[in-house]
């Protein structure tokens, strides 16, 4: 009996391990930006108070004691911030155009966008060691010289891209939420220990910016060989024709940038589909684009908490600890709950989520002490179920054949809301600093409202209830027949 039970372990540990793939990689990314996460906002703080601004060390080094100043400084980095965020989601946006269809005609190819983008994270790592270490560059140096460069690998987004694609392209429609949910936890578990491992180190190491970031870019190394070693080149089994075939030859560039797979991209989100699939997938987009629109807030709540509750950078690295601490508890108790136990629809589940963070912004809005900051944070633990139940729903909505395109459309979507909530959350804030501080935060609210009432419409119009049926057989699909002549010869490209 024991040597039964050892089996089952061994064969159960087994099968577990073998069903991890792009976990491990955005553990390590998400771990390297978060230990550097505060220390990045304070160095741009103390540069532009230093070098751009030219104060003195005493007023730079008790900025949070000098008011006048302190408001200089804020709207200084506010604008900063803007362009740097425009600067770092520019280019990726134009690449998502062409990487998801690419990466689908080239059989699931998602490692080589995957690595792309960890190295592009890894060189903005070291040139932003390189830009602390030159004190005397100015702060916008730190965007000609870390920002842009890293752009051209498309950085966030092809590694968000590609690891939620592959981890679409290996599971069924019944596992696919939980399994999406499982990645986003993979990630936000290191979000409390990152920022709080941030502070120490920082601390340990005589404030030094310089360390923080190369320990940064050794996690993103780490990330990088075990995605080489560990991950396939190719993420689903796929037909392809002999012409695709012969297209694989051609330069990579000219490959990638083939106006086709514009246009496949393009047609993906105009097609017909069965039913009203086409609307859903419009109206999930939508709903990604305004539920990430609060992503620039958390830019100006460091800003916001220096100005409003004086918080140095041991405080504010305190609540973003509790912060993302209780998002992880949110995700990781309830989202079973809500699948599994009480077989909540996905609609449902992100209504729920839409409306904690709406809530927890009503009460930074009310805060007038620091404990209440606490208290939204606690109200907001169970918003980030919203990104993943979305993400799942989307690939639901299209076949496999579509899902790097349309995976491709929603980090375009990620990627191109920053290029204007950035500048909104940065011209609200510093438009209302002496008078309504916290306005940003309506900016949240009412983003968070249009994505309820987007899903409650795709929930109400749902007569099932469900959406759990996108994965059909192709010739099923009134929007994409494979119907080939049988003098055409296919090609079954099975992966690794």
């Amino acid at each position: 009996m024991t040597l039964r039970i050892l089996q089952f372990q061994r064969k159960w540990l087994k099968d577990s391990l073998n069903k991890v793939t792009t976990e491990p990689v955005m553990f390590l990314y998400m771990f390297a930006f978060m230990l550097t996460s505060v220390v990045e906002q304070r160095f741009y703080v103390d540069r532009a108070c230093r070098v751009d601004l030219g104060f003195s060390d005493e007023i730079c080094t008790n900025i949070a004691s000098n008011s006048s100043e302190k408001v200089i400084v804020q709207k200084y980095v506010a604008v900063f911030v803007q362009y740097n965020t425009i600067a770092m989601h520019g280019v990726p946006l134009v690449l998502a155009l062409f990487l998801g269809a690419w990466s689908d005609k080239n059989g699931g190819a998602r490692k080589g966008p995957l690595l792309a983008g960890l190295l592009g994270k890894t060189i903005y790592s070291v040139m932003f060691a390189v830009n602390a270490w030159q004190d005397s560059w100015p702060l916008y140096f730190s965007l000609y010289t870390a920002t842009l460069p890293p752009a051209l690998t498309g950085a966030d987004l092809a590694i968000f891209m590609a690891t939620f694609s592959y981890v679409a392209d290996v599971t069924t429609p019944e596992e696919r939420t939980l399994r999406i949910t499982l990645l986003q936890v993979s990630y936000l578990i290191t979000i409390p220990t990152g920022v709080a491992l941030g502070k120490i180190l920082f601390n340990a190491t005589g404030e030094s910016v310089v360390i923080c970031f190369l320990v940064n870019a050794a996690l993103l190394v780490v990330a990088l060989i075990y995605a080489a070693l560990r991950l396939n080149w190719r993420s689903a089994k796929r037909v392809m024709d002999t012409a695709k075939v012969v297209e694989k030859r051609k330069p990579f560039l000219c490959d990638f940038f083939d106006r086709q797979h514009l246009a496949d991209t393009i047609r993906t989100v105009f097609r017909k589909r069965p039913g009203s699939r086409r609307a859903y997938l419009w109206g999930l987009l939508i709903a990604m684009g305004l539920y990430t629109f609060h992503r620039d807030e958390s830019s100006l709540m460091y800003l916001y908490t220096q100005l409003t509750f004086n918080f140095d950078l041991n405080l504010y690295s305190n609540f973003r600890t509790y912060q993302s601490g209780v998002y992880v508890l949110g995700i990781l108790c309830v989202m079973p709950i809500m699948t599994k136990v009480c077989k909540l629809p996905d609609a449902a589940a992100v209504l729920v989520g839409a409306a904690a963070h709406a809530a927890a912004r009503v009460v930074f809005i009310l805060a007038q002490m620091p404990y209440m900051l606490y208290v939204g944070a606690t109200l907001s633990s169970l918003g980030p179920i919203v990104a993943p139940v979305i993400k799942s729903m989307v690939t639901k909505v299209v076949p496999i054949r579509d899902r790097g395109k349309v995976m491709s459309i929603l980090a375009s979507a990620d990627n191109a809301v920053p290029l204007f909530s950035g500048v909104v959350y940065s011209q609200v804030y510093n438009a209302t600093i002496t008078t309504f501080p916290q306005a940003f935060f309506i900016i949240t609210i009412a983003a968070q409202l249009l994505v309820m009432a987007i899903m409650g419409g795709i929930q109400c119009s749902l007569k099932s209830g469900r959406l759990d049926d996108g994965e059909t057989p192709p010739a099923a699909q009134v929007d994409e027949p494979l119907q080939r002549s049988p003098s055409k010869a296919s090609i079954h490209s099975v992966t690794d």
